[in-house]
């Protein structure tokens, strides 16, 4: 899903799609249709848990944010060991966020497997077990768990697990050719609050962009991107057809480059961070393929965070987690979330 602000995602957490049904602590799927997903945060990037004067752990979350495509909220309290049990829908894909004092704190990013990037959604299957996180350390907005849950997720039940399978849902396509029609992080397969289609294209268009439509708290690097179904004229990339401005119109001084991966996406890099707490319109016209074929434009918004940038650029992360629940906030799930791209949400 996509990574929204606590107020704008049923008064909690910048959105995003991550998670698993559950019965109780320990156990798999349960005859309610949920399956339990289990975890501990800890205190800061890569350290045991920090913990207070008494003794006492002093948890990095106290609440734990599940968002599902269709935005509905399934939330958790971190006990006082910084353990956490929650229990999520089968058959409906999450991106998973923690917060603080209800203020948002991190996006759970995950290696995506077989493609070889990032994503921060999970198509919460069937299972014999609970899907346990264990320990999740924290750095800057990105969340990352020492057991990847895909490994307990096989979405179209061939026998792979999602993290091994190209084509997690079994469609034919490969996860980095999944849409998202509306831009919000989920891929078409699994988005349940979508009034688009894909197949509505005459020609070429752009799969997926990052950060997602309607994004929150986005880190201050954030590299903004656009996935294109075609190979693209990079002559055609310039300011006047790839426009970043914030709500006063001011454009944002792009370098725009365009990735060598095969998820190919064209990039608006800045070495100026973006403004904190700022709304911003990315538009999209008259970029073309190699040839001379149209890409049908994009329009999309997305709000920065407060404070000061993680450092983190988006690169690297699977842009829209297409194909692991999501879109790929998958080019860089701390924001790229979801499937996406061969940039690293913790890059976002």
């Amino acid at each position: 899903m996509k990574p929204t602000s606590l107020l704008t995602k049923a008064g909690l957490i910048a959105g995003l799609i991550f998670t698993v049904a559950c019965g109780s602590a320990g156990s798999g799927s349960s005859s309610d249709g949920t399956r339990s997903l289990t975890g501990s945060v800890d205190g800061g990037a890569g350290s045991v848990s920090t913990r207070s004067a008494g003794g006492a752990p002093d948890c990095v979350a106290d609440t734990v944010i599940a968002t599902s495509s269709s935005s509905d909220t399934i939330t958790a309290d971190v006990a006082t060991d910084c353990s956490f049990s929650m229990s999520l829908n089968l058959d409906t894909a999450y991106i998973l966020s923690f917060a603080k004092d209800d203020a948002f704190v991190a996006t759970l990013i995950f290696d995506s497997g077989a493609v070889g990037l990032s994503t921060s959604t999970i198509n919460v299957t069937i299972g014999s077990s609970a899907i346990d996180l264990g320990l999740i350390t924290f750095s800057g907005t990105v969340a990352t768990p020492t057991n990847n849950p895909l490994h307990d997720c096989d979405s179209d039940d061939d026998g792979t697990d999602d993290y091994d399978d190209n084509d997690d849902d079994g469609d034919g396509h490969h996860d980095l050719d999944e849409d998202d029609c509306d831009y919000d992080g989920y891929s078409d397969d699994y988005d349940d609050d979508s009034s688009c289609s894909s197949e509505t294209h005459d020609g070429d268009y752009f799969r997926r962009v990052k950060p997602h439509s309607g994004d929150g708290d986005v880190d201050l690097d954030q590299t903004i991107k656009a996935y294109p179904t075609c190979e693209v004229d990079e002559s055609s990339i310039t300011s006047e057809t790839f426009t970043v401005e914030d709500g006063d119109g001011n454009p944002v001084s792009c370098t725009y480059t365009v990735s060598s991966d095969d998820d190919m996406s064209i990039r608006c890099e800045h070495d100026t961070p973006l403004t904190a707490n700022t709304d911003y319109t990315v538009h999209i016209e008259g970029v073309t393929c190699v040839g001379g074929d149209p890409i049908e434009g994009v329009t999309f918004t997305f709000t920065t965070q407060d404070g000061e940038s993680d450092g983190s650029s988006g690169e690297d992360e699977l842009d829209d987690n297409s194909g692991h629940g999501g879109d790929d906030n998958s080019d860089d799930d701390s924001d790229d979330h979801g499937d996406d791209s061969s940039d690293d949400d913790s890059d976002d």
